[in-house]
């Protein structure tokens, strides 16, 4: 459940934000769960974005999050879905961009040392066929001892 209450996602295109109000994307995309993260694709065809605590995720615990995405079509977005693995691993999952050819997404990189949670990072992940790669881990100096 929300426990900041229902917060749709919104949508609203930035080469018109002094002209048009935000757009709420209805009960397809927006559920009783916070959604987050929202990123479009560069052809403005998938909406992905984190969906927090939802019984489907890979780890259904309170406060974990997996990504899920929505197609337009026509002008209407459908059913949101849950990515699957390796998109969504163990626990807190996020989409942060998506390259100009969409074929390229950055992503939290969270995974478990030993039996604790431990954040590592980020990480892309490449579209190979008709779904996606393996995630590659981006090293980033200083990072761990944020």
């Amino acid at each position: 459940m929300n426990p900041f209450g229902y917060l749709p996602l919104l949508l609203l295109p930035l080469t018109t934000l002094a002209q048009q109000a935000p757009e709420n994307l209805g009960e397809a995309v927006n559920s009783e769960y916070t959604e987050l993260n929202p990123v479009i694709s560069p052809d403005g065809k998938m909406l992905y974005f984190a969906r927090v605590s939802h019984p489907q995720n890979t780890n259904p615990q309170k406060g974990s999050q997996d990504v899920w995405f929505s197609e337009n079509q026509g002008g209407y977005w459908t059913a949101a879905r849950r990515m699957p693995s390796p998109v969504n691993r163990e626990e807190h999952n996020a989409l942060y961009s998506i390259t100009p050819d969409g074929n390229t997404i950055l992503t939290h990189w969270v995974t478990h040392d030993g039996g604790d949670l431990s954040i590592r990072g980020f990480a892309v992940i490449k579209k190979q066929g008709g779904g996606w790669g393996q995630p590659l881990k981006l090293d980033i100096p200083g990072l761990d001892n944020l």
